[in-house]
């Protein structure tokens, strides 16, 4: 028997949530013999047909069979208060309903997000995107970071060595953090940095991004130069732009739930990888020591392989396994 699922995303936007739940998606499409599954975005739905249990396509008012389960890339942001889509009239939808959680703190039983206690009961199952985690719950489950397995350009080797960082221009993303990083190991280096404008952030070209551009211009010593980018980039854009660094390097700071998004990338790349000790990392710490007890330079010459193991540990094949293990327990 095969059995149909919708996955419903936030519109589009450029937000860490909106493309984690596309890369969530495109890591559990494909369910061969066993499901099938349609992708539509937020604001493509009557939202009021949507409260009454009932999938209406807005662009012809066309409504679809029920679905066996619903999987819900939701957040208290983008959905809740941007859609105004309220979980509490799910139990309305036929079918199973899922939702696919980014933001958790480490042994967190409430969903941040959400702003409700798991026996609410609005979700039938709670997919966290975070590795790392083990619930009692058995409404929790546990979820690889989906990593993608693309062809990337062979890295040309540097005669001076590019450090690169990405992400919105937030004052705990330690950008400067990894300008004084770079000041310790390096006579020479390039430190490229790259502060997307945000659908949700802020403009990073504003007041914040000044400052913080500015910091890290001017800690740069003698013989490392800041090179700065305001750039949108697709994904695949993007993954070549991580893939020729010589490595790729996030400083956060931050104290908040979930993990690092900005990493997914960047180990699609295969690239070294340099990450601090912050909890957002908690995912590549098994795999790697945080800088500083594994320096830049170590790094870079050791890198390559503790990546290689995380892609073998979050590919297609392992989210697709994991989602037929949490599903199909309930289906």
């Amino acid at each position: 028997m095969s059995y149909n699922f919708l996955y419903i995303n936030p519109r589009r936007a450029n937000c860490s949530i909106y493309q984690g739940g596309k890369m969530v998606y495109e890591s559990i499409k494909d369910g061969g013999e066993h499901y099938t599954m349609q992708y539509v975005e937020a604001n493509e739905l009557d939202i009021a047909a949507l409260h009454a249990g009932k999938i209406v396509m807005l662009r012809d008012g066309n409504e679809l069979p029920p679905f066996d389960a619903y999987i819900f890339n939701y957040h208290d942001l983008t959905m809740r208060d941007y859609e105004r889509i309220q979980s509490e009239y799910f139990a309305n939808l036929p079918g199973l309903k899922y939702a696919v959680i980014f933001e958790m703190l480490p042994g967190n039983p409430i969903i941040r997000t959400l702003d409700i206690i798991v026996n609410h009961g609005d979700f039938n199952g709670y997919l966290v995107v975070d590795p790392t985690l083990q619930f009692d719950n058995p409404l929790f489950h546990a979820f690889p970071r989906p990593i993608t397995t693309v062809e990337v350009e062979p890295y040309v080797e540097k005669p001076i060595p590019v450090i690169g960082s990405f992400g919105f221009a937030a004052p705990w993303k330690g950008f400067p953090d990894l300008v004084r990083a770079v000041n310790d190991e390096f006579d020479r280096a390039i430190i490229r940095f790259n502060f997307p404008p945000s659908t949700y952030f802020g403009d990073a070209g504003g007041v914040l991004n000044n400052d913080i551009a500015y910091e890290c211009v001017r800690l740069a010593k003698p013989g490392v130069e800041v090179r700065l980018t305001h750039d949108y980039m697709s994904d695949d854009e993007l993954i070549k732009w991580l893939g020729q660094n010589t490595l790729n390097a996030f400083f956060y700071t931050r104290d908040m739930p979930g993990l690092c998004a900005a990493t997914d990338q960047a180990i699609i790349s295969g690239r070294p990888l340099a990450v601090s000790t912050n909890k957002s990392f908690r995912h590549i710490h098994p795999y790697q020591a945080p800088y500083p007890q594994m320096s830049l330079k170590d790094t870079i010459a050791n890198g390559a392989d503790n990546v290689k193991k995380m892609q073998e540990a979050w590919n297609y094949k392992q989210c697709q396994k994991r989602f037929m293990e949490i599903v199909f327990d309930n289906v």
